[in-house]
């Protein structure tokens, strides 16, 4: 299911929640790749949540989370902005912030170019 959320609300929910809201966040968001692109990127959305409490392995799964992103983003022609590798270094050095605010803010952006796309081919169809 698209989901556009407004980023302030999910960092503000993540801090009030001492991050048990932002591991909601990283679940459904990976969950919401997964279910778009399909098989064309494989993994498991369970997986990457479990590797949030591995040290080392958070900052992978984060990674490649950013890169299932941009992937997406380019199976959809939609023009990338992300990161991948900017967004763990702002992960590493400012947990919940700026790396919730840059992935967020791509998801919504991919959901409106995502939607904004099928309305125009279904005008001209």
């Amino acid at each position: 299911m698209q989901k556009s959320r407004k980023t302030c609300i999910v960092i503000l929910l993540s801090l009030v929640t001492f991050g048990i809201y932002w591991l909601y966040w990283y679940y459904s968001i990976n969950k919401e790749i997964q279910e778009h692109v399909g098989e064309k990127v494989k993994f498991s959305p369970g997986m990457a949540l479990l590797s949030q409490f591995v040290p080392i392995a958070n900052f992978v799964s984060q990674y490649n989370t950013a890169k299932r992103i941009q992937t997406m983003k380019n199976i959809c022609n939609d023009p990338d902005s992300l990161s991948p590798g900017a967004a763990v270094l702002f992960s590493i050095f400012l947990p919940f912030g700026i790396y919730t605010y840059m992935l967020q803010s791509a998801m919504n952006t991919h959901w409106h170019h995502h939607s904004y796309t099928e309305e125009k081919n279904t005008e001209t169809s």
